[in-house]
């Protein structure tokens, strides 16, 4: 599968459209942290993969 170099703009996306989503009252805040959490956790690991090629 090929990889994208989106790891720096992955998590501000998944920000803003669960902060919307949270705001318009389609997605609670619960589910939206831990959407975020996941995110993060997702671009820290990605981060790590990177220093170690």
């Amino acid at each position: 599968m090929p990889s994208l170099d989106a790891s720096g703009t992955g998590l501000p996306v998944i920000v803003a459209v669960t902060g919307v989503a949270v705001e318009s009252g389609d997605m609670t805040a619960a589910n939206a942290s831990v959407l975020v959490a996941a995110g993060a956790t997702d671009s820290a690991a990605t981060s790590d993969d990177k220093r170690r090629s």
